[in-house]
Parts: structure tokens; C-alpha cells; sequence
């Protein structure tokens, strides 16, 4: 039997599969090892859906000849998912009723949505909400996946995108209890949703360049009053994010603005000043 590997044969060898299913199990866990997800299978030639995936892998490797893989790296998978999702965003935007109802169940078949529900599940839930009414709107969505993809494109863009911002994000924490107490509560709602959806955001760009494809050195220390590893910092920092979230929901002024002021300041200045340096390590 031959494998193919985006169409070109590769020595992968078989020991004890007797189906389709425990063969591609076999082929996904060495293309996982070596950073690539499975985007397609054919079968004899013959392109798989996602909806016969399930009955196919219970075929016996005696009957087949050939199987045939399409891979991608995480990120090359990630952002064409993610365009994909846009795509389908894009084009609900401009269908008919009946249209958008085709286009939901075109995206919930296809080996994208299933990509981003098993390793993205946010986007899939934001997608999935947005095209079902529950959501946000049609360009919001679009804006956040155009967003979102570009980060994986262009982490270490992103990062230094955010050298203006994330100083003033610092600036308006340090002022958050002043703000609190003199009612400025607007001013004080916008700031929690600011550094929020920053630090969600740096989150989300260390995982990624921390991925072997990019092949940027990773800081695994943070300078914060000694030198802290990045795992304990990152699960004390977002520990302290939800301490400080709950307290502006529950009304506690004092807490919110202390955790603000006096924890969440200096973890976001400390933990943006390694993610520039990883960035510059390329």
C-alpha cells in the first residue's frame, strides 16, 4: 500500500493497523511529533468528507491501495481555517436568508470548523454564535478573525504593534482606583476591558511563538522581583486577572483598584517586556 503525504510518497511503514482508521492514527501522531495536522485524506485517490470520515475508517487496509494525506503546519492550518471562517462570515453578509442557513451547515461540515472547534474553540464558538443570530455582528466577527489570523501569520508584528499601547494600559491601572473613587466610572469600565483583552492577547501570542515552527528562542524566565519561571508566571498572573475581574463585577472598588494598581500594572509591563525580548530572538 502506498502513502502519500501532499502527494508525495513517503516510507511509513505499518506494523500492526488491520484499518483505515488505526493506519491514520498511526500517520497522524508522526506528521503531530513533527508539528503538521492532517487537512485531508483521500482514499484510492477518492478526496474523504468529513462526513464519511467516521465510516471509512472502519474499511479494511486489505481493500485499499493507496491513502493519500494532506498536511499543514499548526499555523499554515490555523490561518487557513481561520480565513476560511471569514470567508463564510464575509459571504453570509451578502446570501439571502435560505443562503445563510446553507452557508452555517457548509461551515460546521467542513474540516475547518472541526480544525478550530478541536484546538481554537473560541473562534469556533464566536463563528458558530455569530452565524446563528446569538453572537456578534457579521463585522465584528470578521474584524476579530482577520485579527486573530494575523497573529499567527505575524506574531512578532503584533507584539510590537502594541509597544504604544500597552504603557498607556499600564498608565490607566496605576490610575484605576483614583478613577473609582471619583466616579468616573466609564473611564474605569473601558480600562478593565482594555487590559482584558490585552493581556488575553499576549497570552495568545507567547503560545504561539512558543510553537517550534516559528523557531524563536522562548523566554522561559520573567524578571519579576527575581527570576520567575514563565509557566508559574503566566498561571499567578492570570490567577490575579480573575481575582481582579471578579472584584470590579462584584462592586468591591478597593480590591479591584489595589489588584489593579499593585498586581495586574507590573505583571503587564514585566510580562510585555519578555515578549519583546523573544521577539527580537529570532
Amino acid at each position: 500500500m502506498t502513502i502519500l503525504i501532499n502527494d508525495e510518497a513517503v516510507d511509513f511503514k505499518l506494523e500492526n493497523e488491520k484499518t483505515v482508521g488505526e493506519a491514520i492514527s498511526g500517520i497522524e501522531e508522526w506528521l503531530t511529533g513533527i508539528g503538521n495536522h492532517i487537512s485531508g485524506l483521500q482514499i484510492d485517490g477518492i478526496p474523504v468528507r468529513l462526513d464519511e470520515i467516521e465510516e471509512v475508517c472502519t474499511r479494511e487496509l486489505s481493500g485499499v491501495e493507496s491513502i493519500g494525506i494532506q498536511a499543514h503546519s499548526f499555523a499554515d492550518f490555523a490561518i487557513d481555517s481561520i480565513s476560511y471562517a471569514d470567508a463564510v462570515i464575509t459571504a453570509v453578509a451578502e446570501a439571502s436568508f435560505s443562503e445563510q442557513s446553507l452557508a452555517y451547515k457548509a461551515f460546521k461540515e467542513n474540516v475547518a470548523y472541526r480544525f478550530l472547534k478541536e484546538n481554537i474553540p473560541d473562534i469556533a464558538e464566536m463563528v458558530s454564535n455569530t452565524l446563528d443570530g446569538t453572537g456578534l455582528s457579521l463585522k465584528d466577527t470578521s474584524a476579530l478573525l482577520k485579527e486573530r489570523a494575523h497573529e499567527f501569520a505575524f506574531p512578532q508584528e503584533e507584539i510590537k504593534a502594541q509597544t504604544e499601547a500597552v504603557p498607556e494600559i499600564v498608565s490607566r491601572l496605576e490610575n484605576l482606583p483614583l478613577d473609582m473613587q471619583t466616579g468616573k466610572d466609564i473611564r474605569a469600565m473601558e480600562t478593565v476591558r482594555l487590559f482584558s483583552t490585552m493581556t488575553e492577547k499576549l497570552f495568545r501570542i507567547f503560545s504561539i511563538m512558543s510553537q517550534k515552527e516559528y523557531n524563536i528562542s522562548v523566554v522561559r524566565t520573567i524578571d519579576f522581583g527575581g527570576e520567575v519561571p514563565i509557566e508559574r508566571f503566566i498561571n499567578e498572573f492570570s490567577a490575579v486577572l480573575q481575582e481582579t475581574l471578579n472584584a470590579y463585577k462584584s462592586g468591591d472598588a478597593v480590591l479591584c483598584g489595589d489588584l489593579a494598581e499593585y498586581e495586574i500594572a507590573p505583571r503587564l509591563s514585566a510580562f510585555f517586556s519578555a515578549l519583546i525580548k523573544q521577539t527580537n530572538n529570532v
